[in-house]
């Protein structure tokens, strides 16, 4: 008897936690991405010769053609409105070429979010 109690005792904490959660969460909905508008400034590139990709390219791995000295911002128009985002290319240029590179080919277009919860995160 003594061995049961302990998994007794977890079993009806799990229960409870169960029964708390619930039906109380925000039933998710889906939402189309769009990111189209990417800015800068004017400057050179990591790699000299190096290329960004144009529409219609397939995609690549970032290859260091992204231009340090622009301001990388993207504007997300979604069902839901619309926001701008800075992207932090002196910290992570080619995170930020690979994100840049994917829009300017249409790689985001349409997308769906797989989960949003208003008022929360998407």
């Amino acid at each position: 008897m003594k061995r049961l109690l302990p998994l007794f005792a977890l079993l009806t904490i799990s229960m409870l936690a169960i029964a708390a959660c619930g039906d109380s969460e925000p039933e998710p909905t889906a939402t189309a991405l769009s990111i189209p508008v990417l800015e800068g400034n004017s400057g050179g590139p990591l790699v000299p010769g190096a290329k960004m990709l144009s529409p219609g390219d397939d995609p690549a791995p970032p290859a260091g053609a992204l231009d340090t000295s622009k301001t990388y911002t993207a504007t997300f128009k979604t069902d839901a409105g619309e926001f701008k985002i800075l992207l932090f290319d002196d910290e992570a240029p080619l995170t930020v070429e690979n994100f840049v590179n994917l829009a300017n080919i249409g790689f985001y277009d349409g997308l769906i979010f797989h989960c949003v919860l208003a008022n929360f995160m998407a």
